[in-house]
């Protein structure tokens, strides 16, 4: 399948996306083929947080770090999960420059997000600053 064949999976039938998914990991604990496992990451961001998570994490694990890169990016869409940033975190560690790069622009995305929410006291005076 071509990365956007896995995306428009994910997105449009997230159900036989993970049964694709796990049976591209049932020979062991890596995706044989980096381009599908590069392919899953990124379509992992349109799942829910509780499936997208600890699937990440696994391919976290990959001795490719193009595929550890694209996990990166999955993860960056769940950075509103404890988890995620947890994993992200975790990738500050890695043995590759470009993905712990990678998982600290995430991190300090994220951060300077709720940095800039920390200065309105409610969401009522969010809506009162937005225009319109």
């Amino acid at each position: 399948m071509t990365e956007q064949e896995v995306l428009e999976l994910a997105i449009k039938e997230p159900e036989k996306f993970k049964e694709y998914f796990k049976s591209l990991l049932d020979n062991g604990p890596h995706i044989a083929n980096p381009k599908d496992a590069v392919a899953c990451a990124k379509a992992l961001a349109e799942l829910d947080a509780d499936y997208a998570i600890p699937a990440l994490e696994r391919l976290m694990t990959d001795p490719e770090p193009k595929v550890r890169l694209a996990s990166i990016e999955g993860l960056s869409y769940h950075t509103y999960d404890e988890r995620a940033m947890i994993a992200l975190n975790k990738a500050i560690d890695d043995k590759d420059d470009a993905v712990k790069e990678a998982a600290e622009d995430s991190i300090l995305l994220e951060q300077s997000l709720n940095e800039g929410m920390d200065d309105f006291e409610s969401d009522e005076e969010i809506l009162r600053s937005t225009p319109g």
